[in-house]
């Protein structure tokens, strides 16, 4: 077992020393620092600000501009938290937290397990979040507290991060709902079309009728205008038989979700602890 976690290792800081660490080592030579501490992005001389007691106030602001351009709009000061669909996102991660909790105080103990691979893999999603996470965060506080603007508050940054926080979101509602067979397809699938309204919602009102103009029902006409008439076989008619597709295959991702979730829930059906029981809901 420890020469498996070995050879996982070696890999798992191979590659990235491989794909990122030239830029550390660019970094180094070009600011005397493998952080860039004395570029221009993270230099504080000659400057002013709260210091260290203006740390929780930086931290919030960051979090509450990375939240509104991370599931809305990157023009964060127009996303206001009068609509119910503001606070969507946050409902769905405070339920996603608590069933990684309860999942992660319930399988204390298998880490090492060599048969369930389902807690390994779930620690590795958060670090690699945590490592898209923390880099810009960390930049853009220490800016903040010596008086800067913020450079890095952007959500696209973690963009990479979601297909796998989304793996997690269905094992967290399988944990929340581990005691009732019938509450975990119905809470996956309520979780899975949420996810589908909100990006459609935010989509249509917060890029395509903010850029293109108002709708007013003749939605096809906007996505055509949004085309700028070109190439020549963008019509509405193409753009409707692109969005029917698109929206079929949700459908049927939709139900492959649902069944999916129907058959673990199923204690005839019961899968082994693997990872593939987790992605096979998902």
């Amino acid at each position: 077992m420890a020469r498996e976690l070995l050879g996982v290792l070696k890999w798992a800081i191979s590659i990235p020393l491989v794909c990122a660490g030239w830029w550390y080592v660019y970094v180094l030579i070009k600011t005397h620092s493998i952080l860039g501490e004395q570029g221009h992005i993270t230099s504080t001389a000659h400057t002013h600000g709260p210091g260290l007691a203006g740390l929780p106030n930086q931290a919030w602001t960051w979090i509450g501009i990375v939240y509104r351009n991370y599931w809305f709009s990157f023009l964060f000061d127009e996303v206001r938290s009068k609509s119910i669909s503001f606070w969507v996102p946050v409902l769905g991660i405070v339920v996603v937290i608590a069933g990684l909790v309860l999942y992660l105080i319930r399988s204390r103990g298998t880490t090492f397990d060599p048969v369930d691979s389902v807690r390994r893999a779930v620690l590795l999603i958060l670090w690699t979040s945590l490592v898209l996470f923390a880099p810009p965060f960390l930049l853009d506080i220490w800016r903040g507290i010596h008086g800067l603007y913020f450079e890095t508050a952007q959500g696209r940054f973690l963009t990479p991060a979601y297909p796998g926080l989304a793996v997690i979101a269905v094992l967290a509602t399988g944990e929340l709902t581990r005691y009732g067979r019938r509450a975990f397809p119905i809470a996956t699938g309520a979780l899975v079309l949420a996810a589908f309204c909100l990006y459609w919602e935010t989509w249509l009102k917060r890029v395509l009728e903010r850029f293109y103009g108002t709708a007013n029902g003749h939605w096809l006409r906007l996505l055509y205008r949004a085309s700028y008439f070109k190439p020549t076989w963008v019509t509405e008619t193409s753009l409707a038989i692109f969005f029917g597709v698109t929206i079929a295959a949700f459908a049927i991702g939709y139900v492959v979700t649902v069944v999916g979730a129907t058959r673990r829930s199923d204690p005839s059906r019961a899968p082994t602890a693997s990872l593939d029981s987790v992605t096979a809901a998902g």
